[in-house]
């Protein structure tokens, strides 16, 4: 079952104006109950090192925390979730990690369909909209194909890219089970308020 409220931070420090950890902390206490953490960039001991401090953070508030990529971090440290890239092999990851939630990025409804014959338990689509954090990616699906995935699919969808305060709910109505918010987040300089602006969508 997904995180409730189903709004998911996706971390990335390159873009983030505060702390990370202040970020985060806000989030919690704004009412959101998962956490992603992604960082292509760190070598494995600092990602480590971040995730189980990341993970006492989300403990204090009763969220789940999520690994983005590195199956073997989500199993060393008891993470509630993995999400995966598109390319990843979610049965090899499943065998590693047992019953944790997995997620996969898909970008299309192919990649929908694959990841449901996987055994995945969600996927994000992206993206619904152009998006500054990956300026040029896409072609953005928008809310009519995101649509027509969602009601050819039983699997659960979360919308991704470009997502902001005016859209979410648009996204939900369209068929989307939740909202994962990135840019925005990490560009806010009021993280608490932010957020409350999108879970008032929920």
């Amino acid at each position: 079952m997904l995180p409730r409220p189903p709004v998911m931070l996706i971390t990335d420090a390159a873009q983030a104006v505060l702390p990370l950890e202040t970020i985060i902390d806000q989030t919690l206490m704004a009412g959101c109950r998962w956490i992603m953490l992604r960082d292509h960039a760190a070598d494995d001991r600092s990602f480590l090192t971040q995730a189980q401090r990341i993970q006492i953070q989300c403990k204090n508030y009763e969220a789940r925390f999520f690994i983005s990529r590195r199956a073997a971090i989500a199993k060393q440290i008891g993470a509630d979730g993995i999400h995966l890239s598109a390319t990843q092999n979610i049965k090899d990851v499943r065998a590693l990690c047992g019953s944790i939630l997995i997620g996969q990025s898909c970008h299309n409804s192919n990649d929908v369909a694959d990841a449901q014959k996987s055994g995945t338990d969600y996927v994000s689509l992206s993206p619904i909209f152009e998006t500054q954090s990956k300026p040029g990616y896409g072609p953005a699906l928008g809310l009519e194909r995101l649509a027509q995935i969602c009601s050819s699919n039983t699997l659960p969808i979360i919308a991704l890219g470009g997502i902001n305060a005016k859209n979410a709910a648009a996204c939900q109505r369209a068929g989307a089970k939740g909202i994962a918010i990135m840019g925005e987040m990490m560009r806010s300089a009021d993280p608490l308020e932010t957020m409350r602006l999108f879970l008032s969508h929920n």
